[in-house]
């Protein structure tokens, strides 16, 4: 767990900062995040620290958005997160449940995009 609230930290540092990021400080950023997922994977696949205790991945729109790329990618094209937090996540999760009233019952992939 300490090394999970490690490399979570730096990963902070980064998306928190409104500074412009330095090619090595992305690059550890994408290291970061990385090594962040294969952390959480182990600790809810095979190194369940609670015996009995059946940990889930979340599928939060914050976890995608930090291991899909989207976060690495803005990333590396403007050189800053622009000090995300909280509030700007979570202001996005009304646009999201939103779209999935809207098209959520809708049958079929290609459907629901249109």
């Amino acid at each position: 767990m300490k090394a999970i609230v490690a490399v979570w930290y730096k990963v902070q540092r980064v998306i928190k900062s409104t500074e412009k990021q330095s090619i090595e400080s992305i690059n550890q950023f994408e290291e970061n995040t990385n090594q962040l997922r294969i952390l959480i994977n182990k600790i809810c696949k095979d190194d369940v620290p609670i015996s009995g205790w059946k940990p889930r991945l979340t599928r939060s729109l914050k976890a995608h958005l930090l291991f899909g790329g989207h976060l690495l990618r803005q990333l590396r094209v403007w050189g800053t997160l622009g000090g995300i937090d909280e509030q700007n996540i979570e202001s996005a999760h009304a646009i999201w449940n939103k779209l999935l009233r809207q098209f959520g019952a809708t049958r079929g992939k290609e459907l629901q995009m249109k």
